[in-house]
């Protein structure tokens, strides 16, 4: 008689995956069947049973965000490749946030099941950065770089030695008492 009721229920057009998934864990240790008769009670194949209960080995996390509609089971199934639970996490929250598709998901996942974190590319150098160094470059007669990290810019000039950066110092303060005799 239960697993005539849970049948019915799983047989519903309104369950989420994971319901659908917790729902055929549920007959199944209920009553023994296997997934290839369950596969037969609710007329779906086997290979789509098997599926949706892999969704359950997925961390709670990633379930939720199943259940809440940010995932789809297509999605599920490309985190699943991803063999370790902390990255699966990630790579859903990156999911979810950028709103990739499943085939983005399918792609991104090899990197997360290295232990990568695909990196995000750095905005290209604007181009005032680039004179500014260039010009830096020219003045102080060393390799200099305008950057901008974590919200900050910065100018950043090398030297090898105590004496090429007194060389340096000396040109800036000559170069900024130059700019006051102007005034």
């Amino acid at each position: 008689m239960l697993a005539l009721a849970l049948i019915e229920n799983l047989q519903r057009s309104d369950l989420n995956p994971v319901e659908e998934a917790k729902g055929y864990r549920q007959l199944i240790d209920a009553s023994g069947m296997t997934q290839e008769a369950l596969s037969k009670a609710v007329s779906k194949s086997r290979s789509a049973i098997t599926n949706s209960l892999r969704l359950l080995d997925l961390p709670e996390v990633v379930q939720q965000m199943i259940f809440e509609g940010k995932l789809t089971a297509g999605h599920a199934r490309a985190i699943l490749a991803v063999p370790y639970e902390d990255a699966r996490i990630r790579l859903a929250e990156k999911v979810v946030t950028e709103g990739l598709s499943v085939r983005a998901t399918e792609n991104l996942a090899p990197l997360f099941s290295a232990g990568e974190t695909p990196k995000t590319p750095r905005p290209a150098t604007p181009q005032s950065f680039k004179k500014a160094a260039r010009v830096l470059r020219q003045v102080f007669n060393t390799n200099v770089r305008v950057k901008s990290s974590r919200g900050k810019n910065k100018i950043e000039i090398e030297f090898k030695d105590e004496e090429e950066l007194s060389r340096i110092l000396g040109e800036m303060i000559q170069f900024d008492q130059g700019g006051q005799d102007e005034e």
